[in-house]
């Protein structure tokens, strides 16, 4: 049995922001969910410290332009949000628009939500792409946005009036979309279904034992009701309880029944045990999590084994995003100065100098969230001793250098 037949982006949010629940009745709760710490370590470690951008030297005020527009548009929180879209709903769907008289301060980087866009292919390449997004008009009012793009038109139409459409000057369609090509997500959540279906198991085995078998059986009393006698026996509407009146008749040895449920809650747990294996040979990431809030502070051989198991990993997201980042900036220099300019991504190193590097990087990445919601899971969860404290030290950091460059 699956509790998640669909796995859609909704799910993947709630599951992100540990915010989920099974509906009652299922009878299960979400004991395991691993989906939040495996998305913030592979964000933390993707997008670590700082982004470099590289270019000709021949084309130095070219490269400053794009730069300029980066800090503008506040690259380093939107490089969390894009590797947040990478790893949690598979795709990163980014525009650059021109939308102002000066061409820096009125260029936008958008990372859109990828429900809103659907991209139509041909083979493998990219024939048309549809936006839908709203917007406030001058009354305040929302006003539903449909924008077209293909290689030779863009149209674009506000609510009800008509779209309007003009040549596409781009020499592609003026749109970068990746897929993670390395989704591990899915998988995941299987996993921790299975795990949290058999905590279910246990929870009622256990409770079968703290709240012992009654003495008549179920049957006994619809007979009862069926010949119009009276009875004293009250069918409790709690699954439990019905549960234990049709596993447990009258004429059954109840105690030998509790003992076989015993041995079946050790086999479940050993099934558990199984998952749970799996899921470290799978997923390292969620296991350096782990390591991170049980001991506090890990240095030498224990963080460096888990940091070059993730490595091949995280290697292979920062290739993919790389690809996209360079295709935008050739979109930016176009807008900017019509010339498809190079440039290059450079990323830190995956493997941190210290255990205080990771946990800062997990901080920032858990800063796309609420800051209420940050404090109370960071604290939670053990990452840091004092999320209020942490919160200070960000503050004054942004106020020393407010681009956080």
């Amino acid at each position: 049995m699956r509790y998640h037949d669909t796995i859609d982006n909704k799910l993947l949010l709630e599951l992100y922001k540990d915010e989920f629940e099974y509906d009652n009745k299922s009878n299960i709760a979400l004991v395991y969910n691993y989906v939040p710490k495996f998305i913030l370590l592979s964000i933390a470690l993707t997008m670590q410290k700082k982004l470099h951008l590289i270019g000709e030297k021949e084309k130095d005020n070219q490269i400053e332009d794009i730069w300029k527009i980066w800090e503008q548009n506040n690259m380093q929180t939107l490089k969390y949000k894009i590797a947040l879209h990478y790893f949690l709903f598979k795709e990163v769907n980014l525009e650059a628009v021109w939308e102002g008289e000066d061409k820096i301060t009125g260029t936008r980087i958008i990372l859109h939500d990828p429900d809103s866009v659907k991209i139509e292919k041909l083979g493998d390449q990219i024939i048309k792409v549809t936006i839908n997004s709203k917007e406030l008009d001058e009354n305040g009012k929302t006003v539903n946005i449909k924008k077209i793009l293909t290689r030779n038109t863009i149209s674009i139409q506000r609510g009800e009036e008509n779209p309007e459409i003009k040549d596409n000057l781009y020499d592609s369609i003026p749109f970068v979309h990746i897929e993670n090509s390395n989704y591990r997500i899915k998988s995941l959540i299987r996993l921790q279904d299975t795990e949290n279906r058999y905590e279910g198991y246990l929870d009622a085995l256990f409770d079968l034992h703290a709240d012992p078998i009654l003495f008549d059986d179920l049957g006994e009393a619809f007979r009862a009701k069926e010949l119009k006698k009276e009875t004293s026996i009250k069918i409790s509407n709690d699954k439990t309880k019905i549960r234990k009146f049709l596993h447990y008749p009258r004429d059954s040895k109840g105690a030998s029944m509790l003992e076989s449920n015993g041995a079946m809650a050790q086999r479940i747990q050993e099934q558990q045990d199984k998952i749970w294996d799996k899921i470290k040979r799978l997923y390292p990431e969620i296991v350096l999590m782990e390591m991170l809030q049980s001991s506090g502070n890990i240095t030498g051989v224990g963080l460096d084994k888990k940091l070059i198991e993730i490595t091949t990993s995280i290697n292979y997201a920062r290739g993919e995003i790389k690809n996209a980042l360079e295709e935008l900036n050739e979109l930016i220099g176009w807008l900017v100065n019509n010339n498809k300019s190079k440039t290059q991504i450079d990323f830190e190193d995956i493997i941190p100098k210290s255990f205080n590097d990771i946990i800062q990087e997990v901080s920032k990445a858990t800063g796309l969230l609420s800051k209420d919601w940050q404090l109370n899971r960071l604290e939670n969860n053990g990452i840091i001793n004092s999320a209020e404290e942490e919160l200070k030290k960000q503050k004054k950091e942004v106020q020393a250098n407010p681009m956080g460059w």
